[in-house]
């Protein structure tokens, strides 16, 4: 019988098992297919019911207590950690905590996430951990679903990837010297993120690889964000600047501070980097555009995907994802020159 319902001495009976809880209820309607649809609409209010709240146990557990509990059973790196907790603290817990987990309801999000002056992909990303402390909340029986999966939001349109021009990488590195240079130098030929460019130690660095371990996330090293080791070729450019460095024999990392101490954050070279820019007469943009950088010159150079996806800590789905624009634009180059050829 539909919804585990069956026809017994004049009604339709019904028996469920919730949080360890047995229920029976009888719906008197008659034995036809008529009576089934009534008999099912009763049975679904029924089972919310009893999901949330008119016939709860345990209805006291607050959502603070289970979001606590939340970041302290998860088994996420420090950073993810941190960030969770950051999300959960600004967006939910004003809001949530001291209201009964089963209570809430998608209204609930879709109101709070509607006061936020935000973007589309971030209140995305602020339901994630929110996702993590209902799944918890199913897990320990207290309710029998989560409330986020009734939440739509608009499809996030991504801004244009943005890259400098050969003749633009140049001139920021022309106004850079020192440590700052030598740093945006090893962003610019390998892409690699800030953090694992702080992480890097000397020993890592081959003759003409680097093996990546680490990286700093938040002032603490932790595993590479794909918890993957991976090995970034060094391109000549980058060789000749290494292998001639006064610390290439020194041992240990290879960016410390004034103190002789491992940088634990890049700040300092941000303030440089912002300077240059201001100093060439561009618009800002942040660091991590030296990424997407090289990214742009693999494919220019006619690398395969899967093999530059390698070189930056990527899936070859994630690279062709984020990269897609470029890469038609190589291939629509490539046409373009045979046309030419006819």
């Amino acid at each position: 019988m539909a919804k585990g319902l069956r026809y017994r001495k004049g009604a339709w009976e019904a028996q469920v098992t919730i949080h360890g809880q047995r229920f029976y209820e009888r719906f008197k309607f008659a034995n036809s297919d008529a009576g089934l649809r009534k008999a099912i609409a009763a049975y679904d209010a029924w089972i919310s019911r009893l999901s949330h709240g008119e016939q709860r146990y345990d209805s006291a557990v607050p959502f603070g207590n289970i979001a606590q509990a939340y970041l302290d059973q998860s088994d996420l790196k420090p950073s993810t950690g941190q960030t969770y907790k950051q999300i959960l603290n600004q967006y939910w817990m004003p809001a949530l905590a001291t209201k009964p987990i089963y209570t809430i309801r998608p209204s609930h999000i879709r109101e709070i996430l509607a006061g936020r002056d935000v973007s589309q992909k971030t209140k995305r990303n602020s339901l994630i951990p929110l996702r993590g402390v209902f799944d918890l909340a199913i897990e320990e029986e207290l309710i029998a679903s989560n409330p986020v999966d009734a939440i739509r939001l608009k499809k996030h349109q991504k801004p244009p990837i943005m890259r400098f021009t050969p003749k633009e990488k140049e001139s920021l590195l022309a106004k850079l010297d020192g440590d700052n240079l030598f740093f945006f130098t090893v962003a610019f030929e390998t892409g690699m993120r800030t953090g694992e460019i702080l992480g890097l130690k000397w020993e890592d660095i081959t003759n003409d690889t680097i093996t990546l371990t680490r990286a700093m996330v938040r002032r603490r090293i932790t595993d590479l964000k794909t918890s993957k080791v991976r090995s970034v070729y060094i391109s000549q450019r980058l060789h000749k600047i290494l292998h001639n460095h006064p610390r290439r024999f020194a041992g240990g990392y290879v960016f410390r501070n004034q103190f002789d101490r491992p940088c634990l954050d890049a700040d300092n070279f941000n303030k440089a980097w912002k300077k240059a820019l201001k100093q060439c007469r561009m618009t800002y943009r942040r660091a991590y555009i030296c990424r997407h950088t090289r990214a742009s010159e693999m494919l220019m150079a006619g690398v395969e995907p899967a093999f530059a996806a390698k070189q930056l800590g990527h899936t070859t789905e994630m690279f062709l994802n984020t990269y897609a624009d470029w890469i038609s634009g190589v291939k629509d180059r490539d046409q373009v020159n045979l046309l030419n050829n006819i």
